[in-house]
């Protein structure tokens, strides 16, 4: 996980995630492949937080320089803050948010991983 500002903590086994633009780096366990989620928060008329997610194939807005990687892949060093863990599996991944002018409006990500 990336960010300009990233603030982390720890609620006993999880772990709650702040950021205004937080980006996200999947990798394809099979094919190496890079995806990235740009998550943006953002706040409507009636002081409403939520977030806007945007899936891209690379780690735009942020600054960064492509790399090669030995086994032919590529990857992207990214200039900003971050947080990685160990090469977890992400089991599922759910959405939280609430209903506006018809519209489905995301606030919350949670992310379930194996260890």
């Amino acid at each position: 996980m990336f960010s300009d500002r990233l603030h982390i903590n720890q609620l006993g086994k999880d772990l709650a995630i702040y950021s205004i633009e937080l980006l996200i780096k999947f990798c394809n366990s099979n094919s190496h492949q890079l995806h990235y989620w740009r998550v943006v928060g953002a706040e409507n008329e009636e002081w409403e937080d939520f977030l806007e997610l945007f899936e891209q194939e690379d780690p735009y807005p942020f600054e960064y320089e492509l790399t090669e990687e030995p086994n032919g892949g590529q990857d992207h060093i990214i200039a900003c803050s971050s947080f990685t863990t160990e090469h977890d599996l992400i089991t599922s991944v759910q959405g939280y948010g609430f209903d506006k002018e018809s519209k489905k409006v995301l606030s919350t990500n949670l992310f379930n991983i194996i260890r």
